[in-house]
């Protein structure tokens, strides 16, 4: 119980000041991708296991909340500030997609981040052509292609298993898809797939965090008060829990999701004023699909529908169970593709 007492508050002020916990680390730090993952045997020690069942708890108690919140009203208070423009979403995601790529056009040697650079002559084109056919509802289509091509080659100069980190470009490769065809079925899968390509993004770079907790030390050597004092190890393993259960929360998420998304988006606005021009270059998309998700609510791409049959902490337990799979699952993933992409050390 005193360990619970301590690390309750730590999570809270984590959670209140987790910008630089959602710092993507690859853009300020050299590493290796192909250097072996720590062991799960160091992973999963006992303040992993603490952590997952505070973790737990707190879910727990939210999601018995939201349910209860759900079955009273549905929290759709951005939705209708914005319900007499039916095509915000569709021009918030075209003007950010045209904003991004312009700015990556004018970076000229990069491969869609930061971290991936690249020095062959059409990659401007490409990051220029994809601003422009946005402008065209029916030219989006063409704008995928070429976002789906600079994923392509960052496949071919970082390997598959770097690139794990940016599902959310075949994310919105697919919803320009999808909203440029239009009238057909699929086009009601057009948010959910930008969303889930986005989130798919923050599970994978929160496993990160356990699995190469080396890679922040010299991020932290110059920003050494972001861990306030606590031990590095345990600070990024809580920042990991804190990233991973926040974004749990946004694919499962009823009425909270709204009010998730915009704490996540406040989250990163204040990281990248605090990291500057590479954190706000690197996140612009991220804060754009986040927008989206703060008017949409949860749509279609929650995994999760409440009933009213159902009592309202079994249903949740439920969630948190799943919780625990999922985190399973994406640690499974991110050790099984490395073994895959480099082999044994």
């Amino acid at each position: 119980m005193k360990a619970m007492k301590f690390i309750i508050p730590v999570l809270v002020i984590l959670l209140l000041r987790a910008e630089p916990a959602l710092a993507h680390i690859k853009w300020f730090v050299e590493f290796d991708i192909a250097e072996p993952p720590r062991q799960l045997t160091e992973v999963l020690n006992g303040t992993f296991w603490l952590l997952l069942l505070v973790a737990s708890v707190g879910l727990l108690i939210l999601y018995s909340i939201d349910i209860k919140w759900s079955r009273a009203q549905r929290f759709d208070w951005f939705g209708r500030f914005f319900s007499n423009q039916p095509n915000i979403v569709d021009t918030i995601a075209r003007i950010g997609t045209g904003v991004f790529f312009v700015m990556l056009w004018l970076i000229g040697d990069v491969i869609l981040a930061p971290d991936l650079l690249g020095d062959a002559a059409f990659l401007p084109y490409l990051h220029l052509f994809a601003a422009i056919f946005v402008l065209f509802e029916s030219t989006m289509i063409l704008s995928a292609l070429c976002i789906l091509a600079l994923y392509g080659y960052g496949i071919t100069q970082y390997g598959f298993y770097h690139m794990l980190d940016y599902m959310l470009f075949p994310g919105l490769a697919a919803y320009l898809v999808l909203k440029s065809i239009g009238g057909t079925r699929l086009e009601q899968y057009r948010v959910p797939l930008l969303v889930v390509g986005m989130l798919f993004s923050f599970l994978w770079v929160a496993i990160e965090k356990f699995a190469y907790p080396q890679w922040f030390d010299p991020f932290l050597d110059s920003n050494e008060f972001l861990t306030m004092g606590l031990p590095r190890d345990f600070f990024l393993m809580c920042a990991a829990f804190v990233e991973f259960t926040l974004v749990y929360v946004l694919l499962t998420g009823r009425n909270v999701v709204s009010l998730a998304a915009l704490a996540l988006n406040l989250m990163i606005i204040a990281g990248a004023v605090h990291f500057g021009k590479v954190d706000t270059i690197g996140h612009f998309l991220v804060i754009v699909i986040l927008i989206i998700m703060t008017i949409k609510g949860p749509s279609v791409y929650s995994f999760f529908s409440y009933r009213e049959n159902r009592g309202v902490l079994a249903q949740a337990g439920i969630i948190v169970m799943s919780y625990w799979l999922a985190l399973g699952l994406m640690v499974s993933m991110y050790y099984g593709f490395h073994y895959l992409a480099y082999g044994r050390p």
